[in-house]
């Protein structure tokens, strides 16, 4: 008899789960959009990192270029390192000019810090993007290292890059 009532138990349990596995189907369609939505937005920051890079060594080609001639009349190119000598200072405002001028998506790119040696210039920069699908997935995400706070609901994209004078042999 106990056996009898078990199998009853089982058979009523079973007949009211109906529309059950509807629920489940939902939340798995539910996941697999958020994980769609976080992809996307993940690809569009990848690009804006890649074109943020491509402005800083678009200004950096132009900085390089400042030549200190001083230098390079009396002493010449490094024998070391085969470098020619750069002027600094006409270099950071080639720097200066070139990412006023830039925007990433319509917003300024901003100099956070440059750096010349004499024969190598390294420049960081950052800038704002809205996220493709607002919903703040990857906000908090990348300013996790940075003093730069982003706008409420815009993302903080930073790049580093640099250049060398180099004498192609």
């Amino acid at each position: 008899m106990p056996g009898l009532q078990a199998k009853k138990f089982f058979a009523l349990t079973r007949a009211n789960q109906n529309g059950s596995l509807i629920i489940f189907i939902t939340f798995l369609f539910m996941i697999a959009l958020i994980l769609v939505i976080a992809i996307v937005d993940l690809g569009d920051i990848y690009l804006a990192k890649k074109q943020l890079i491509q402005i800083n060594e678009s200004a950096l080609s132009s900085a390089i270029q400042s030549i200190d001639q001083k230098k390079y009349y009396s002493i010449g190119i490094n024998q070391l390192t085969g470098r020619i000598p750069i002027d600094c200072a006409q270099a950071g405002w080639k720097l200066l000019k070139v990412t006023s001028i830039s925007n990433l998506r319509n917003y300024p790119v901003s100099i956070d810090s440059w750096s010349c040696n004499g024969d190598a210039i390294y420049l960081t920069t950052h800038s704002f993007i809205h996220p493709i699908i607002p919903l703040g997935f990857f906000s908090n995400w990348f300013e996790s290292n940075s003093t730069i706070k982003s706008p409420p609901g815009m993302y903080l994209i930073s790049a580093n890059a640099g250049e060398t004078s180099q004498i192609q042999s």
